[in-house]
């Protein structure tokens, strides 16, 4: 197989002037190699951050084969994959769930986000002097926010759903029509629930912007699969995102992925996304299959990244053959669990799709602890606490 090799790498480096988070143990893990991953921002590692014009000539200089094989991936209707790695390649499974679930309190210095007495998030050192001087905008009885060292909170007047709703909105809106904040250029449209102590929803907020106060975030992924009824083999398909995809071009990633958007739940957001991404007819994607979730903490450009993504399991026919419905997905691909993990270690997936493929290959045996000398650590680094409030996504339903 033959890749092209023409992204960088960014480090980042943050500065030890914040309040931790927390001192809780639920973020205490095995960092054994921590002055080589807690500089990295995730983001910088599997985005394009900038747009280069290469010649033919030079891609070809930049080849890099990883195969005695001659030939490149192709689909059933020989499309050709090619995918950009990352400069460094030969990771362990290990380096990869490391490289996501990269918070650590000891180094990452945070001011966390109350509503009343609860922690809901956290903002790094790049968005707390931001969010000071917004408020100052205000004369001091009309500011939102309520602000000292140790945390932020909404203001006492600011004490309903519409109410911190609209604050938050106007926030990021400020900061987006200032051009503060690079990752409020890529603006959805769409907005996600934050849930108080009793997992109701407190307010809604951009989807652009949660990772900037370290709110948690929830989308669905789902593992599409086959098995070949002679040999039993299982394979999946991969969808490559398209190449002008805002977030991630390029990049691997599972049959069908999204992020969950109020007023939807789950299972909901899964079914939607199927037919939207994979042109999934209901009467298959009805049959997905809810397997737990990955959850981590992940320091990136845009903030903290404080996310669970709920899986599903979805065995499809082996005749099925998946299509874009839109212009997210570049095309799709059969592949081996050979060929999947060869292109996880060579870091072509986005890297939250990634993980969700190894709690896939762990669940299913594909990957055990007499494979993986690594093994407990790799469910910790994939399966990480998130010491702030979830969904009750039963209530929801009744709300909506």
């Amino acid at each position: 197989m033959e890749y092209q090799l023409i992204k960088t790498i960014h480090l980042k480096i943050f500065q030890n002037n914040f309040l931790s988070l927390t001192s809780s143990p639920l973020f205490i893990h095995n960092y054994s190699c921590i002055n080589n991953l807690n500089n990295i921002s995730k983001r910088s590692l599997t985005t394009t951050n900038f747009n280069v014009r290469i010649s033919p000539q030079k891609i070809s200089k930049l080849s890099y084969s990883v195969s005695s094989s001659n030939s490149i991936h192709k689909n059933r209707d020989n499309k050709t994959l090619e995918v950009q790695p990352l400069k460094k390649i030969n990771s362990s499974i290990l380096e990869l769930t490391r490289l996501l679930n990269n918070f650590n309190p000891n180094f990452h210095k945070v001011v966390p986000f109350y509503l009343d007495t609860v922690k809901i998030g956290a903002l790094s050192k790049e968005v707390f002097p931001e969010l000071k001087k917004y408020n100052k905008t205000f004369k001091r009885k009309l500011r939102p926010f309520s602000i000292n060292s140790q945390r932020v909170t909404f203001s006492d007047y600011i004490d309903t759903f519409d109410k911190r709703s609209q604050v938050i909105n106007d926030l990021l809106c400020y900061w987006r029509d200032n051009n503060t904040f690079n990752c409020l250029k890529g603006w959805r449209n769409e907005v996600f629930p934050v849930f108080d102590g009793n997992h109701e929803i407190a307010f809604r907020i951009e989807r652009s912007g949660i990772a900037l106060f370290g709110f948690r975030a929830y989308g669905c992924h789902i593992n599409g699969y086959i098995e070949d009824p002679d040999t039993h083999e299982i394979k999946m398909w991969i969808a490559q995102r398209s190449l002008t995809k805002q977030t991630f071009p390029g990049k691997l990633d599972n049959i069908v992925a999204g992020g969950i958007a109020f007023p939807y739940n789950p299972t909901e957001t899964a079914i939607k996304e199927c037919l939207e991404e994979a042109s999934m007819p209901n009467e298959i994607s009805n049959q997905v299959v809810p397997c737990g979730a990955v959850t981590y903490i992940s320091v990136e450009r845009r903030g903290i990244s404080a996310d669970s993504q709920y899986v599903f399991d979805l065995k499809l026919p082996t005749s099925y053959q998946p299509k874009p419905n839109d212009n997210e997905v570049k095309g799709f691909y059969l592949m081996d669990f050979k060929e999947i993990i060869e292109r996880l270690k060579n870091n072509e997936f986005k890297m939250n799709s990634g993980i969700v493929i190894i709690d896939f290959m762990i669940r299913h045996g594909i990957l055990t602890h007499t494979m993986e000398e690594n093994y407990l650590e790799i469910l910790s680094n994939i399966h990480r606490p998130i010491p702030f409030p979830g969904p009750n996504f039963i209530k929801m339903k009744y709300k909506k």
